[in-house]
């Protein structure tokens, strides 16, 4: 039978390093009977291979044309039916698609049966589940790094948001009524839950895959986090409103440089172990549910409530001051490095335009 996995999140599972390590190992995937297709959007990395189920087609004044939206959409989706000639999995994966399909785009959910039906193909939907306190942590943290909906909105707001979607049982039981139950797998985002206390052996464990020798390892932390003091640092500095895109980005790899010092210096989480445990009582009922029903073999509750991470994080510690400077740091020697970059290319291109045959010659031997 063929099978098309869709990987919704939740986001801060290490969706990135799944979808980086399905996408470098794309070649030996096929080998396998499996595909993981490139369906660029436009400013999202194209390994989100299912973003194309969000991306909303908008016009010069940034309306959206939904005519465009939905034909783009349609297209993939016939892409899709392609695959499927060829290869028995596809496998799609994209963070956002917890919040939106338990949200404003929970209509999709009948159009993806309705598309699986046509093309004759199952649909199982993987999902991981973290603890309710840290994810909420790590969301807001990620939404400060990236300069995101939260911008710089302190934790004390954010935390009465509930536009979260974490209480896991209500969203798991809409999802089951409408794809049902056989057609969702869900796993838990702790390392001592996960195949060989790892997420790649993990995920592909999900699809029916084992993890070999002839996979290529990840190269890198796709998605470094802002520890200590550097995501007030962030906060704050949101509020500037010439921070674009591209300020954004030369302000969060600064204080990705310092965030490890910082982190070691200052281990804490924004809350207490009380404030935590009085957050995730809200959560006892539906996550005893979740483990009765995908996981009644195991004893105990669905997570482990080991409170980690350090103290309560306070503004007035005694670390931020040397955090700042060391911000600024970074961001000189980040600055000093784009300068001599430059200098040694403009130093290129002038011998290129003052001697352009030995130049080419020069060239022609590199090569």
């Amino acid at each position: 039978m063929k099978i098309l996995y869709l990987h919704i999140g939740l986001p801060k599972t290490a969706t990135t390093s799944i979808q980086f390590f399905c996408f470098e190992n794309r070649e030996i995937l096929k080998n396998k009977g499996y595909c993981y297709p490139l369906f660029p959007c436009s400013n999202i990395s194209e390994t989100r291979n299912a973003h194309f189920l969000l991306e909303s087609i908008t016009d010069e004044n940034g309306n959206e044309n939904r005519e465009k939206t939905e034909l783009a959409r349609q297209k993939h989706y016939r892409e899709i039916e392609i695959l499927f000639e060829k290869y028995d999995n596809i496998v799609l994966s994209d963070e956002a698609l917890w919040h939106k399909l338990c949200g404003v785009k929970s209509n999709l959910w009948n159009e993806l049966l309705a598309q699986s039906e046509k093309g004759g193909y199952e649909l199982k939907v993987i999902l991981y589940l973290r603890r309710q306190d840290t994810f909420a942590e790590s969301w807001w943290n990620q939404s400060v790094k990236m300069n995101g909906r939260v911008l710089d909105e302190p934790w004390e707001d954010f935390i009465k948001e509930r536009y979260l979607h974490i209480d896991y049982a209500r969203e798991i039981q809409k999802i089951e009524k409408l794809i049902g139950e056989e057609n969702l797998i869900v796993r838990r985002f702790e390392k001592q839950n996960l195949k060989n206390q790892d997420i790649i052996h993990d995920f592909l464990d999900v699809i029916g895959l084992e993890y070999g020798d002839e996979f290529a390892e990840m190269s890198q932390n796709r998605n470094i986090s802002l520890l200590g003091n550097t995501h007030e640092i962030k906060r704050i500095l949101n509020k500037l409103p010439m921070l674009d895109r591209e300020g954004n980005d030369f302000v969060k790899y600064c204080l990705q440089d310092i965030a490890p010092i910082s982190g070691a210096r200052y281990p804490s989480r924004m809350f207490s172990q009380q404030e935590a445990e009085n957050f995730l009582e809200q959560f006892e009922e539906g996550n005893a549910w979740i483990k009765d029903k995908y996981f009644p073999e195991e004893e105990g509750n669905l997570f482990d409530f080991a409170m980690s991470g350090g103290e309560k994080w306070e503004k007035e510690n005694p670390y931020m001051q040397d955090d700042i400077i060391l911000f600024m740091g970074a961001a000189m020697l980040r600055m000093n490095r784009q300068i001599q970059r430059l200098e040694e290319r403009n130093e290129k291109l002038y011998f290129y335009l003052r001697h352009p045959i030995r130049g080419l010659v020069r060239k022609v031997f590199r090569k």
